[in-house]
């Protein structure tokens, strides 16, 4: 009689075995069929990739043959007006595979040579043309390009008094205390050019209102030697240094 339970139970053993054997069979199966799908599934994305990005090459190149022929002809031009308008007519026309292609060629670096140094988004920052700059970075320019002087598309724009510009430069990274060679911040030259609601609008993101150029000027140091009142009030309301000393009494 046990060795029938001990046979019994021998062999309700087996079968459990045999069971959790073949579960694990399956298990194995099945992870081995996940394992290849995932690695299938990772190649049609990895082609289908490679496709759009062909897609969008052919897109590109799929261009007036006079367009193309624009850009190598002004590729070879001094005429920094000339490049700029063909830019501003782009982006009037707002033909995105035109700006691409244009900015893929990199004439957008080509800057005007009065002394200034400014390439097309920095003319397209100073002049307040929002939708030019909104076009130029969409197509892959470089927001925080620097002219020889160090001079950025945000501080063009704070020169100049162009808020919305300012805004959208600041809404999608660029660097608000950013300082040209000579350490001049965008805040710096909104405030010696009187541009109170720019200097408010910097202020509020967090620029720093103390900060100093090379001679050791200050935003409030500019607007005070120009006598832009309301910006030294307000510049005086937000708690700038109304003791900080330039270098060399430079307005002394």
């Amino acid at each position: 009689m046990k060795m029938k339970v001990l046979d019994g139970i021998i062999g309700i053993l087996d079968q459990v075995q045999n069971e959790k054997s073949s579960a694990t069979n399956k298990i194995e199966k099945l992870q081995s069929d996940l394992n290849r799908i995932q690695t299938e599934k990772a190649n049609l994305e990895k082609e289908i990739q490679t496709l759009k990005s062909q897609l969008k090459e052919k897109e590109r190149d799929d261009l007036p043959k006079e367009f193309l022929s624009k850009i190598s002809e002004l590729k070879n031009s001094e005429d920094f007006n000339q490049i700029y308008k063909f830019f501003e007519e782009i982006s009037e026309k707002g033909n995105h595979k035109m700006m691409l292609k244009a900015c893929e060629k990199e004439l957008w670096k080509k800057e005007n040579i009065n002394g200034i140094c400014r390439n097309v988004l920095h003319e397209a920052s100073y002049n307040g043309n929002l939708k030019l700059v909104q076009s130029l970075i969409e197509s892959g320019c470089d927001k925080e390009i620097r002219s020889k002087f160090g001079d950025s598309a945000l501080f063009w724009a704070s020169c100049s008094g162009n808020l919305e510009v300012v805004k959208y430069l600041y809404s999608i990274g660029a660097d608000k205390d950013a300082k040209t060679n000579e350490g001049w911040t965008p805040l710096i030259t909104a405030s010696e050019n009187d541009h109170l609601e720019v200097v408010k609008y910097l202020v509020s993101v967090g620029a720093d209102k103390d900060a100093k150029n090379k001679y050791g000027c200050t935003p409030l140091m500019y607007a005070s030697h120009n006598g832009h009142l309301e910006v030294v009030k307000y510049l005086i309301s937000v708690g700038a240094n109304k003791e900080a000393k330039d270098n060399n009494a430079f307005f002394r």
